[in-house]
């Protein structure tokens, strides 16, 4: 986190107390009881917005995580009338999280994690001290009657574009199970290093992923049908961020320089360059479209998550920097060329999503708003201008453009209403 985001951090914050205590001592005046910490400990907080895939049976069904209570629950909507409804049933305060909630391809399961991460001795968040333990597994739900199929302990599932196979990460490996009675998950290849964060190529024939190797890291292609493995213009640098081209020919990732045996100092902010380079998906060939500069301010963001790095329509990919000291979504030809802005100056984006043609992206920001987010419209290309979807007096996040295209969800929130 960079200094000038802390006073961000704690006006968000400000304005979440603030918001909360008006909220309850509203309700106290009107009830006569008292305002209590339970209360705020038990305000509803949604998270986790998913949209079903274009080929669902339902183009405009959305799912989201729902914190309640501390009771954790996947919840989902159809539309037109989009009438919410709990799926899952974990109806008791564990302290177990739901994270990384993703839709199956045709929209019938939705498949996601419950447990928290391992700390470095190997032991499971248990907050209750429950004595049957606790683990971070996998789990399908049916949207149709919520059934819940347990289908491996692991994280970071990815449901196949095409069938009901799911790849996950489990050991440092990828693992793969079905989503069917009598599947049993197993590790799907032998390779040295640590192999993770797979990616189906579109037609669910390859599977992409990054290969660790301490120093070092690889960005490789399994073959379902061959059983081989290739990797894609191997060096001493570090390879990653991965992201298969629409027809699924070519693999965009990003490459940071080799540190060689030199220790990074995590007590000083040090300059960390990269660049972005995309290959041939079946010769491996490479090379490099873009490069950041040098200094602070040009290293990689990490705070972007996945958004880091995306293919889009056109031959086109959508990247973010803070290259001027802002956080910034910018896009360039796939084959290199001119890069052109997406986002202004001045302020930062924070969550952004694609229409589904991949030729415009929304996004949440405080743009033109210091106090707030809201949501706002831009072209891939930079050629049409930045415009804002509305502007109310609260916040708006997270939005997510429906298969369909005609609808757009996201999440909301203002002094009064959580």
């Amino acid at each position: 986190m960079k200094i000038r985001r802390i006073p961000a951090l704690l006006c968000a914050v400000a304005f979440f107390a603030s918001a909360l205590w008006f909220t309850f001592n509203r309700t106290a005046a009107q009830t006569g009881e008292a305002f209590t910490i339970e209360q705020v400990l038990s305000s509803p907080f949604p998270s986790d917005l998913i949209a079903a895939p274009p080929n669902s049976l339902n183009a405009e069904r959305i799912a989201w995580v729902f914190d309640a209570e501390g009771k954790r629950n996947l919840w989902v909507a159809d539309g037109p009338d989009f009438k919410a409804r709990q799926l899952t049933q974990f109806n008791e305060d564990t302290g177990q999280e739901i994270t990384a909630p993703v839709f199956t391809h045709d929209g019938k399961w939705i498949v996601f994690v419950r447990g928290g991460e391992a700390n470095s001795a190997g032991e499971v968040p248990n907050p209750t001290s429950d004595p049957a333990g606790a683990s971070q597994a996998i789990y399908a739900v049916s949207v149709a009657d919520g059934r819940v199929i347990k289908l491996g302990d692991g994280d970071s599932p990815l449901p196949s574009p095409t069938d009901q196979r799911v790849v996950f990460n489990k050991d440092s490996q990828i693992h793969m199970v079905e989503i069917v009675d009598g599947s049993e998950p197993h590790q799907l290849f032998a390779a040295r290093g640590s192999n993770f964060t797979p990616q189906w190529s579109p037609d669910g024939k390859q599977l992409a992923f990054n290969s660790s190797r301490n120093d070092h890291s690889f960005i490789g292609i399994y073959d379902f049908e061959k059983q081989t493995i290739h990797y894609i213009a191997p060096s001493v640098d570090r390879d990653s961020t991965l992201r298969w081209s629409l027809d699924g020919k070519k693999i965009a990732f990003i490459r940071q320089f080799a540190r060689g045996n030199q220790p990074r100092n995590n007590a000083q902010e040090q300059a960390d360059p990269w660049t972005i380079w995309v290959a041939d998906a079946a010769t491996g060939k490479a090379k490099e479209v873009w490069r950041s500069g040098k200094e602070l301010n040009d290293s990689l963001p990490r705070i972007a998550g996945e958004n880091v790095l995306q293919w889009a329509a056109d031959e086109r990919l959508v990247f973010a920097s803070e290259t001027d000291g802002w956080m910034r979504l910018y896009s360039l030809p796939a084959n290199g060329g001119e890069v052109k802005a997406l986002t202004p100056t001045a302020c930062e984006w924070e969550t952004m999503t694609f229409t589904p043609d991949k030729r415009t992206i929304v996004y949440s920001s405080n743009c033109g708003d210091i106090d707030r987010r809201h949501l706002w419209m831009a072209s891939i290309d930079g050629n049409v201008q930045t415009r804002e979807i509305g502007k109310g007096v609260g916040i708006e996040w997270n939005p997510l453009v429906m298969a369909s295209g005609k609808r757009l969800a996201y999440f909301a929130s203002d002094a009064a209403s959580p």
